[in-house]
């Protein structure tokens, strides 16, 4: 009859399952330097649980509560189209022959014309200045790092119209092998001396705000621009389909405001009254025409 196997003492047991938490860390330990960490005690035990107190109530539940971080109130906007009706006036081709260069890079290309009136998609209009007029929060908005850069390309000022907020640099680059200057003609700010950008951009800081600042060059007379130096970065100039997006506006009442370059052209309400609600993008149209 064969000899029961004895049974393991408590000393052999343990020596046993010590010997076998030893080699599943080696393994954790030698399974590549990319190889996660073995759980720590701490990880794997919820030291939150802590044992009550003499009133029967958890240590834990008397901690402070978790503050959550404070959340930006819900913005909305203000959406919609600048929209022309009746005869638009009639554009006129500008007359290169001043200059040589300007008529040599217009060579085999459709000649230029005036851009005081651009029809965009549609029935839309391009370079519009929709802005907020009133409404805004008497506040500091923070000022883009960026400068504003206009190039001098084509003979042309490249965009035409711009936007900058006081204080912002304003660049002009000469692309162009000839001779072009800046000649800013504001009525808020200082006014400035004309200037002949080279290779090096010239720049200007205007410090106060100014609707419609008038800059041409005094050597090729088509060459007008605008530049609107406003308090706040809510506005838009219209592009190609003449819609504008002005968005992150807080909840309120404002009033929206439209500027064209040419006096003729006006829009029936050139002011509208928004009303604007958290997380909704209010719709508006402006309807321009020649008067």
């Amino acid at each position: 009859m064969p000899t029961p196997a004895p049974a393991p003492n408590s000393t052999t047991f343990r020596l046993a399952i010590l010997a076998m938490l030893l080699s599943v860390w080696l393994i954790g330990r030698t399974a590549g330097p990319d190889a996660p960490e073995p759980a720590t005690v701490e990880e794997l035990v919820d030291v939150r649980a802590v044992p009550p107190d003499d009133e029967g109530e958890s240590k834990d539940d008397k901690r402070d509560p978790i503050t959550p971080e404070p959340v930006e109130p819900r913005l909305g906007g203000i959406t919609g189209f600048v929209r022309f009706t009746g005869a638009q006036p009639a554009p006129r081709l500008i007359s290169l022959e001043s200059d040589p260069y300007c008529q040599a890079f217009y060579a085999g290309k459709p000649s230029p014309r005036d851009e005081r009136f651009v029809a965009g998609d549609g029935d839309t209009l391009q370079n519009v200045l929709v802005y907020i007029s009133a409404g805004l929060p008497d506040k500091a908005w923070p000022m883009p790092s960026e400068p504003v850069m206009v190039r001098m390309m084509g003979c042309r000022y490249e965009p035409r119209i711009i936007a900058a907020r006081p204080g912002q640099r304003i660049e002009f680059h000469n692309m162009d092998a000839t001779l072009h200057n800046v000649h800013p003609m504001p009525k808020v700010n200082h006014a400035f001396s004309p200037v002949e950008p080279k290779r090096e951009p010239d720049s200007w800081v205007f410090a106060q705000a100014e609707v419609g600042l008038l800059y041409k060059c005094d050597v090729h007379p088509w060459m007008i621009g605008y530049i609107h130096v406003m308090p706040h970065p809510f506005l838009v100039i219209t592009g190609r389909d003449g819609a504008f997006h002005i968005r992150d506006l807080p909840p309120g009442e404002y009033e929206l405001t439209v500027w064209h370059e040419m006096k003729a052209v006006t829009a029936e309400r050139g002011t509208i009254k928004v009303t604007v609600e958290a997380g909704q993008m209010a719709t508006t149209d402006f309807t321009m025409s020649v008067k």
